[in-house]
């Protein structure tokens, strides 16, 4: 009752004309007897409703909608008792209604990551192509709506089981370089007004390569992860530009690019942001430049990068360049894992870096699952001179199994781990959509055991 009187004081408030306030006398009371038929959680979709149509009293479009169409309000219904983030961000952006309309995350699709990323480029570039080249507001706008509209259909996908969460963090990577791509095209051409473009280049042949870190580089983002990135390029340092209003070196361009890049990514818009990009693993971190040379990135990471900056090299990938450029950079990754190294050395490097994070991050430490990192990557500087196929992906999973195939650790240690990240990171994901049911507690806990004696076997009883 508390509730219908809040929402009912809340309405009262609201700017609602003569035809929605006609449309919420007939939905209230349809929604109060649809709740009433729940088997459970009536409480928490009462309040949730509630929150929803106070957001969007004043749009008489998607109170039509959501009166007119059983079926959204059936999904809605759903997404009260399973996701609290999915309902807040309908009601922070209630254009995502018009997902549920024709819900495509509806059905089981095949894990094809080659796929995934042509119907999203298919699909952005369709939206894109409808927008004056130099019409940046209304380009980031549709790029910010996109992105929601994807991540939605996702993050559906995944509370109703459709998904496992492989295929969950693959597609929101897949999606993230699409978007990535496209962002740096615009700004590309942005730049290029005001610089015109290094000579011999262009936006179809930018020069530049993207490298990926971290969860973007092992294929492993959430729903709000951050994109750790370097960016590199393979211009010589005597090119200048041409085409624009005046004339600058390619290294200024390049600079220039990338911080268009960056501020365009995080800029808030009504639509939230894009992305968040962390530059800090590039060479020499914040003190360095925001691109470099990929000549220059060699030539850091062999004679200046620390351990931990090798060990993050194991979970990098070139996600956007050319042939050329990304070849050489595969070259170099492969060059630096390989190194041999004093394993008593790399024990104490890593492990002391591990206790350094645990420290630092305290309660927000990732725990097992960082333990899970920490131990394959160590795993991969001291394995890969003598095997390099271990490296030849940069996720821990088939790290991890290559590991296991290769007898270089127990193939029953691979396997747990395998399955203990694979299954914390199912329930990380879920805990970050609020699922209203976490089970298994305890087998989480389990999980979490048997991580930590195969860390102290490694790293510990030495």
């Amino acid at each position: 009752m508390q509730q219908l009187q809040q929402l009912a004081t809340a309405l009262n408030k609201a700017q609602i004309g003569d035809r929605g306030e006609t449309i919420l006398i007939k939905l209230v009371p349809v929604f109060l007897t649809e709740i009433s038929q729940q088997p459970q959680g009536h409480l928490q979709a009462v309040q949730s409703i509630s929150a929803l149509l106070t957001a969007i009293a004043s749009r008489t479009a998607y109170l039509e909608l959501i009166m007119e169409n059983l079926g959204v309000r059936q999904q809605l219904l759903l997404f009260c008792t399973k996701s609290s983030w999915v309902i807040e961000h309908i009601c922070a952006y209630p254009v995502l209604l018009d997902e549920l309309i024709h819900p495509q995350y509806l059905q089981h699709s095949d894990h094809d990551i080659h796929a995934w990323r042509e119907d999203f480029n298919s699909e952005l570039q369709q939206i894109l192509l409808r927008i004056e080249l130099d019409d940046d507001e209304v380009i980031m706008h549709s790029m910010r709506q996109f992105k929601l509209a994807q991540r939605f259909r996702i993050a559906a996908a995944d509370i109703l089981d459709y998904l496992p969460i492989a295929q969950v963090s693959d597609k929101l990577t897949v999606l993230a370089e699409v978007l990535l791509d496209a962002q740096i095209k615009q700004a590309w051409h942005q730049t290029a007004r005001r610089l015109g473009e290094p000579q011999g280049y262009s936006v179809d042949n930018m020069g530049i390569g993207v490298i990926a870190y971290g969860k973007l580089g092992g294929f492993e983002l959430s729903y709000t992860s951050d994109l750790d990135i370097v960016f590199v390029h393979d211009c010589a340092g005597d090119v200048m530009t041409q085409g624009g209003k005046k004339s600058v070196s390619a290294q200024h361009f390049y600079i220039k690019l990338i911080q268009r890049v960056v501020n365009l990514a995080g800029t808030n818009s009504l639509l939230g942001d894009l992305y968040e990009i962390d530059l800090r693993l590039r060479p020499s971190g914040n003190s360095g430049l925001v691109i470099c040379h990929i000549d220059t990135f060699a030539e850091y990471q062999q004679d200046e990068a620390w351990v931990w900056e090798h060990q993050a090299l194991c979970r990098t990938r070139m996600i956007l360049g050319n042939q050329a450029l990304t070849m050489k950079f595969n070259q170099i990754r492969q060059a630096i894992i390989g190194q041999t190294r004093d394993s008593a050395q790399l024990i104490n490097d890593v492990g002391n870096m591990r206790q350094k994070m645990r420290d630092h991050l305290g309660a927000k430490d990732k725990g097992s699952l960082a333990d899970i990192e920490f131990l394959t990557q160590y795993w991969c500087l001291l394995f890969t001179a003598t095997h390099p196929d271990i490296i030849h992906y940069s996720d821990n999973l088939r790290q991890l199994a290559a590991l296991g195939d290769a007898q270089l650790i127990p193939t029953e240690d691979a396997e747990l781990l395998i399955n203990a990240y694979l299954s914390l990171r199912h329930h990380q994901h879920h805990e970050a959509l609020h699922r209203a049911k976490l089970d298994q507690a305890p087998y989480y806990a389990k999980l979490e055991e048997q991580v930590q004696r195969i860390w102290e076997r490694t790293f510990v009883d030495v």
